[in-house]
């Protein structure tokens, strides 16, 4: 009969450990689902950070990010310069407030709303990556420190 109770007592052990293991294991599943959602958190929360900051680089006017404010700049400028092309290769209309590129003759921007009463498109305003001053558009060299500006363009080497 001993033996029958061991056996009984060895089957219900077992039994217990697979349901503790069952249950860690669905507690650790859930956790790490909590991790996931924190990180993906995390990640949106750092990006709308960095484009705060970058926003309001002026207003804080902390030097420590004038560098990549330039560089962001610097990248903007150039897809503006390639959005303007594009527009006039297709004959559309681009948004002077957001520079969506727009079809036909609209009244209205289809992206931010807001009226399209002027027709020339003005790209925003480019800075020099090295000292910071502003330059003209398509400029290829900073007129006050010298710096080589197509360097900075993506796919410059810089």
């Amino acid at each position: 009969m001993s033996f029958f109770n061991n056996l009984g007592d060895k089957i219900s052990g077992a039994g217990n450990v697979l349901a503790n293991k069952t249950k860690n294991m669905g507690q650790v599943m859930d956790l790490e689902s909590k991790i996931s959602s924190c990180q993906k958190q995390l990640t949106e929360d750092f990006s709308k950070l960095g484009l705060f900051v970058y926003e309001n680089n002026f207003k804080i006017g902390n030097p420590e990010y004038e560098s990549m404010i330039n560089r962001i700049h610097m990248v903007r400028n150039t897809i503006a310069e390639a959005q303007q092309k594009i527009a006039e290769l297709k004959t559309q209309k681009v948004c002077p407030y957001c520079g969506n590129v727009l079809d036909g003759s609209p009244t209205f921007c289809t992206s931010c709303g807001k009226a399209l009463n002027v027709t020339v498109v003005e790209l925003p305003k480019q800075f020099c990556p090295k000292c910071g001053s502003e330059v003209e558009n398509g400029s290829a060299f900073c007129t006050k420190c010298g710096t080589n500006l197509e360097s900075f363009k993506p796919g410059g080497t810089n």
